[in-house]
């Protein structure tokens, strides 16, 4: 069954994406409920009520705790319901709502390509989606109701996701750690060219470190694109002497 706006959103995960989605969809129109035993400030729902109202529920929570919480929300789930998880990396949530939540509601796998800064900047919004083909009404719910909040599509599968990630994102916050460890983004001027460069570095150390942590052990591609990069440098290093 189709879903017709304006519905009701749950998210579970109030950590500065959750809440700064949150705050995206009730600029954008949607009432939402919101629920994180870690901020009890802006949780006055229970986890319960959140999970058995809500017509679109965003799983927001780190991947290491996703498994724990997709089996809490199994039970309470309707099948007209629409859940989506928004983890940074796609093969292992999809595996697991495949497994938690089989036919107990519809779901799709999703990774927003911005976050809190970009959120607060108004700058394009990008989202990757990872299409049911099995159920292409599914896709389509998702697609809607991320366009009605402003965003762009990249419909793709999760595992070319998590492949394009391993040479993008897990390569650029890997390259960013090692130049927060060595102190290079520290330096006391820097040219232009290391500008983008120091913005990633600066993101690096926001982090809580979940972020990092999830993006270098969660995508199955990882430690391969990882090794790819170090043997080039390498090469190249050894070429210069």
């Amino acid at each position: 069954m189709a879903l017709t706006p304006p519905y009701q959103i749950g998210i579970l995960g109030l950590g500065r994406f959750g809440a700064a989605f949150a705050e995206l969809t009730r600029t954008h129109g949607f009432p939402t409920l919101t629920f994180d035993p870690k901020h009890p400030e802006a949780s006055p729902s229970t986890f319960a009520e959140v999970v058995a109202r809500a017509d679109v529920l965003i799983v927001a929570v780190p991947i290491e705790n996703l498994d724990a919480v997709l089996s809490a929300c199994a039970p309470l789930l309707r099948p007209d319901q629409l859940v989506i998880d928004v983890c940074s990396v796609k093969v292992e949530p999809e595996a697991r709502m495949r497994e938690r939540l089989g036919n107990r509601s519809r779901w799709i796998a999703s990774h927003p390509l911005f976050g809190p800064v970009s959120l607060s900047r108004g700058e394009p919004r990008t989202v990757v989606l990872c299409p049911r083909v099995d159920q292409p009404e599914t896709t389509n719910d998702a697609a809607s109701f991320f366009r009605a909040l402003g965003c762009e599509l990249i419909e793709v599968p999760a595992e070319e996701h998590d492949r394009v990630m391993s040479r993008t994102h897990v390569l650029a916050f890997f390259v960013a750690r090692a130049l927060q460890d060595i102190g290079a983004a520290s330096a006391p001027f820097a040219p232009p060219s290391f500008k983008s460069m120091a913005h990633v570095v600066s993101l690096v150390r926001e982090d809580a470190g979940h972020l990092f942590t999830a993006i270098q052990t969660g995508n199955p591609f990882a430690k391969e694109a990882r090794r790819e990069l170090i043997a080039a440098l390498q090469k190249i290093d050894a070429e210069l002497d």
